[in-house]
């Protein structure tokens, strides 16, 4: 406890904006983290493919692991993983070690000889220079590895909707555990992203926030599709304490969100996510 306490008031005093978490809901609950960050899970079975493209000519790909020498092809994946509108910043040079962190094979998908995508380990952070490619990608690697689950951010719609279409199973679930120390930036920062994927309606409210690193009142506001995350002076729409807000913002569901006009309700949840080799 002592030990957790301290690392969480180092991050505060180092101006960290948020953490991440794995573990125990209720464990974390107690020093401020929360599950947020919309993910979808899609369960696809040779049954599954078999059905659906019963019709359609089989496409040959190769699949396979990439070892840390091959630097001429890890540059080309560290190039399609910087197209990715939603990544954390991985310097090249630790690229291949932070993809294998967590004992996972970087994987390259090759078509003639040519890279047109990459994933780690089991489909994660699947990424496509083209995603018309997705099917094809899934029926190899089915036929290669079996059954497969695959996980993707909210932000991903038209993976979502391909993997929908074929899939025994979909789900919504959350990625991971967040406690944010700056509302203010990450709200601000998730916002602007959401804008810049789908239209958002205008409109405006506020809100206090009873944070861990003390706290925040804010004014949120979309117009034209700009969005805007500003401190603000006069009474508040709505107060939030520390893990309520991270619902309210990045949360599946949150019973405060009712109190926002239904335009506005649109805006949430905000699409936070961290791709799994980046988990801590």
């Amino acid at each position: 406890i002592d030990c957790m306490n301290l690392a969480i008031d180092d991050m505060i005093k180092d101006g960290i904006d948020y953490s991440i978490l794995g573990g125990q809901r209720q464990r974390y609950n107690y020093f401020g983290f929360e599950k947020a960050g919309p993910e979808y899970d899609a369960h696809i079975t040779q049954t599954n493919l078999r059905h659906c493209f019963r019709d359609v000519p089989f496409t040959e790909l190769e699949i396979r692991d990439i070892d840390r020498n091959e630097t001429e092809l890890i540059d080309k994946i560290y190039d399609l993983h910087c197209s990715r509108p939603l990544r954390t910043l991985r310097p090249r040079e630790q690229f291949y070690d932070i993809c294998i962190s967590w004992q996972s094979p970087l994987r390259a998908i090759l078509k003639n000889n040519s890279l047109i995508g990459y994933f780690i380990g089991e489909l994660h952070e699947l990424t496509l220079a083209d995603n018309g490619d997705f099917e094809d990608v899934i029926r190899n690697y089915v036929r290669k590895y079996g059954d497969c689950s695959i996980s993707l951010p909210a932000w991903e719609t038209e993976l979502i909707d391909k993997a929908a279409d074929i899939c025994e199973n979909i789900s919504l679930g959350t990625c991971y555990m967040f406690s944010i120390f700056n509302y203010k930036k990450v709200v601000g920062a998730y916002l602007k992203f959401k804008a810049s994927m789908e239209a958002l309606p205008d409109g405006s409210f506020t809100v206090l926030i009873h944070g861990k690193a003390g706290d925040e009142k804010l004014k949120i506001s979309v117009l034209g599709n700009e969005t805007k995350v500003e401190d603000y002076d006069g009474e508040a729409d709505i107060e939030l304490e520390h893990r309520e807000a991270a619902k309210f913002f990045f949360g599946l569901t949150s019973p405060y969100r009712t109190k926002l006009a239904p335009a506005l309700r649109q805006y949430f949840p905000l699409p936070l996510y961290v791709d799994q080799a980046d988990h801590v």
